[in-house]
């Protein structure tokens, strides 16, 4: 550190004198050359001091020695001046190097390890040998060689893979001296393979765009998300996107916490001016401890309402809930010069789901608590899905009027295997303690078909949905372009929607029932940006659903709903901008059978959901932002679509640092 403080008080002197080193100079150069020397000598050893120190030797007296190996020679002075004080000796390419690239590539792979790649590269070079001969040593192999395109360092290798290679190969009966030279050898040679990793985010980060966030907030949220996109050749007539999110979570619902992984990965290539071909990959892996199966119950055997605290949940610790979703698609569009367009995909869907679970129904007493079932069990199910899609549509000129045809069809086919075991119910007891110039009008028509997964009290699917749906719009500006407003007004009629009936503990299956529907409303939206610096945005819904005999149909869901947000750059300090948002429905209820054969309903009043943010620009690559979620910390239920239910979040928040390029 001294020798640093002397270099950069005394900078504008030693470039001045340009190597007329002064007595102060040449000790300390020759100090930082002695300590460089030492420290090498603790990290490395003698040996790597011993060569350095023989070349130092031959630059002091080559001058002496005969034939080819002669040279002028440099004195003392010129070797401290260089070694010390220039741009080729300690300060050199590797110093440099060291402090802008190689530090990132540390950096780089730490992060790696943190968000779990170093346990995808031993998982994934375990799945792929060994189960074969030799299997362990391969999988050091090949983990070390994965390991080596993150660090490029043979003793990174070696801590990392090492501790799981190492105990595996002796559990195989290698030798503890052959499984350490395995991956020891591994790790060594994985320093053939540059950083690869590193190297390429951050050339890509030259040529192409990237936005990384950080997030925290409450209940222990911690969020990185990545995303990564650009065109990959000079052309730009082949273009690639990658995100990457991970995040873990504890909640508000007593034990419950979760961990999510998402990846998606597209590629798209211009294959000539009017044909555009992409392929793409996602997958979403979602694990949960202590999920609430299920919900809460709302009322007891009187039809009192239960009134339980926010963070209950009748969730076991032991139970838990894995689910994983990968899809795989490829897309053709090609674009007609008269303004048609076609366009085929074909998606490829596989989804996994492992569980052990425990599912709370029935009413509690009103006396004694008593009247609820337990239904432990456990859950594997694989769904594969194979998705075809064709289309083509634009527009056409008939009776003097402009149109738009599309017409289009698909087909899939899908495999579920599922296996379930459950242990007969037993009874548990839960306190219930806790128009104008310029408008644009639209006219839609929709004929409904669409296929369900439900099962009726038959135990069958139930038959498609089908129907009709009618909307007339029109969107259109006010304030000189500034406000973007549109209306709509629409009428839906549905047969045979699928309706909770009730919950079949034998099945473990919730039992559904077809029901017939008509919507009618309106809905209303603006946006824009109103004054300088102010942006707004709201919306006005109002929809009243019946059923077939004309009674007031889906009471569970609000006949109003109001939705809006405004933000607020402030012109003293543009880097700032501040933000509210507002959501607010009318009341809604649920009709409900008691155990004496009675009738009743459970009911949410209406209610406002505020929110605030506010974010800063720190300079133009760095950002951070905050959000408040329910400012009054209003307690409502998420949903009255079950009997059962359970209330939203209270009042929470989150931070995020942004990072674009």
């Amino acid at each position: 550190m001294a020798t640093a403080f002397y270099q950069w008080y005394f900078e504008a002197d030693l470039i001045q004198r340009s190597g007329d080193l002064t007595q102060s100079d040449m000790v300390i150069g020759l100090l930082l050359i002695v300590l460089v020397f030492e420290a090498a000598r603790r990290v490395m050893g003698i040996a790597l001091p011993l060569i350095c120190a023989l070349f130092l030797a031959y630059g002091l007296f080559g001058q002496y020695l005969p034939g080819d190996l002669m040279h002028r020679g440099y004195d003392i002075d010129q070797i401290v001046n260089q070694l010390a004080f220039g741009t080729e000796g300690l300060y050199g390419t590797p110093t440099y190097v060291s402090a802008t690239y190689i530090f990132l590539f540390i950096l780089f792979g730490a992060f790696l390890e943190q968000a779990g790649m170093i346990k995808l590269f031993t998982d994934f070079a375990m799945g792929l040998f060994g189960h074969k001969l030799g299997g362990p040593a391969k999988v050091s192999v090949v983990s070390s060689a994965l390991m080596g395109t993150i660090t490029g360092s043979g003793v990174a290798n070696v801590v990392t893979t090492g501790q799981f290679t190492i105990p595996l190969m002796k559990r195989f009966g290698y030798k503890s001296a052959f499984a350490g030279g395995v991956e020891a050898t591994s790790s060594m040679g994985s320093q053939i393979m540059p950083p690869i990793m590193g190297a390429v985010a951050f050339i890509m980060a030259e040529t192409i765009n990237v936005r990384v966030n950080l997030t925290a907030g409450s209940w222990d949220e911690r969020r990185i998300q990545a995303d990564v996109s650009g065109a990959l050749t000079d052309e730009g007539n082949i273009r690639g996107r990658a995100v990457y999110a991970h995040e873990n979570k504890n909640s508000y619902l007593d034990r419950y916490s979760r961990e999510v992984n998402v990846f998606y990965g597209v590629l798209e290539a211009d294959l000539n001016p009017d044909t555009l071909f992409s392929v793409g990959y996602s997958l979403d892996k979602n694990n949960a401890n202590s999920p609430l199966w299920g919900a809460l119950p709302l009322f007891d055997s009187v039809g009192k309402p239960t009134q339980l605290s926010r963070s209950t949940s009748t969730a076991a610790d032991w139970s838990w809930w894995n689910n994983q979703e990968q899809r795989t698609f490829t897309e053709l569009t090609h674009n007609f010069a008269n303004g048609w367009q076609a366009k085929g995909n074909v998606t490829y869907v596989k989804k996994q789901s492992d569980s052990e679970l425990f599912y709370v129904f029935g009413t509690p007493n009103a006396l004694t608590g008593d009247g609820l079932f337990g239904y432990p069990s456990q859950y594997s199910a694989d769904f594969h899905q194979w998705i075809a899609d064709v289309s083509i549509g634009g527009p056409f000129s008939l009776a003097g009027r402009e149109h738009e045809l599309v017409l289009g069809a698909n087909w899939y086919k899908s495999k579920v295997e599922e296996l379930s075991r459950y242990i007969p119910k037993k009874s548990v007891a839960v306190s219930s303690e806790q128009i104008y110039n310029g408008a644009s009008p639209s006219r839609r028509y929709t004929e409904i078909f669409n296929p369900q997964k439900e099962e009726g009290a038959d135990r069958q699917r139930l038959d498609p949905i089908e129907g009709e749906n009618y909307e007339l719009g029109i969107k259109g500006e006010l304030l000189d372009g500034k406000l973007n407003v549109s209306a709509a007004v629409f009428k839906t009629k549905q047969s045979n929607v699928a309706e909770s009936l009730r919950f079949d503990p034998v099945s473990g299956k919730q039992l559904y029932d077809g029901a017939d529907y008509l919507s009618e409303g309106y809905e209303v939206e603006v946006s824009g940006e109103v004054l300088p610096g102010l942006q707004v945005m709201g919306g006005y819904t109002y929809v009243d659903i019946q059923n077939a005999d004309h009674s007031h149909g889906r009471t569970y869901a609000p006949k109003h709903m109001l939705r809006a947000s405004t933000v607020y750059r402030i012109p003293q300090h543009p880097q700032l901008k501040v933000g509210a948002n507002l959501s607010w429905q009318d009341d809604i209820y649920r009709s409900i059978s008691l155990a004496d054969g009675s009738g009743g309903r459970i009911e949410q009043d209406d209610y406002a959901v505020v929110g605030l943010m506010a974010a800063y620009d720190i300079d133009p690559n760095w950002s951070v932002s905050a959000n408040l979620n329910n400012l009054t910390n209003e307690k409502y239920l998420s949903s009255l679509y079950w009997e059962q239910g359970f209330y939203a979040a209270p009042r929470n928040a989150s931070m995020t640092v942004s990072w674009n390029y």
